[in-house]
């Protein structure tokens, strides 16, 4: 559990969106796998959507490249000396993701897999509002251009005189200012 003061510093974080841009790069690494499923892992390259394939992928994985790890990755602690890196993509909740998470923290636990996670949310064919990144966008403010005149001769000259006055005074009461 969170003390009162850490509680504070994360409301100010997450309102000032500090953690968008990584949360938008993970949605991007993501979208490029292109599985058509809610969750998934990869394996050095193997990729798969069920807990059930994540055990297979380990084991077939010996030999192939390390995928590289971000500085800003979700690394569970267990595992961090294990020679297999398993990226877990996938939206903290569902039943997808729980099933990969579950069977992920079991192998880092005995120690056989680096266990990653990464955000990810499965975009849906409904167009969603994007939401403009304070710093990282560009915000259209538009502005009123209507402005208001204020005759401040008006003012020196007393209240009573006519709108016409704005124009400047008529040709008779020029005639009675300069007498």
């Amino acid at each position: 559990m969170l003390s009162a003061p850490l509680i504070d510093l994360l409301k100010l974080s997450l309102s000032l969106r500090i953690y968008s841009p990584s949360v938008q790069l993970f949605q991007q690494i993501g979208a490029d796998h292109a599985l058509p499923c809610v969750a998934f892992f990869d394996v050095h390259g193997l990729k798969g959507c069920d807990a059930s394939e994540l055990e297979n992928a380990v084991e077939s994985s010996h030999g192939r490249d390390s995928p590289a790890l971000l500085s800003i990755d979700h690394v569970f602690n267990l595992g961090r000396q294990a020679e297999t890196t398993a990226i877990i993509y996938g939206e903290i909740g569902t039943q997808e993701w729980l099933q990969l998470h579950a069977k992920a923290v079991e192998l880092a636990s005995a120690r056989r897999i680096q266990y990653v996670l990464r955000h990810y949310m499965k975009c849906t064919d409904t167009p969603i509002a994007k939401v403009s990144l304070s710093g990282y966008g560009v915000e259209l403010a538009i502005k009123n251009t209507e402005y208001k005149v204020v005759d401040i001769s008006r003012g020196e000259m007393g209240e009573n005189h006519d709108i016409e006055d704005f124009h400047g005074p008529d040709e008779g009461e020029a005639a009675e200012t300069m007498a």
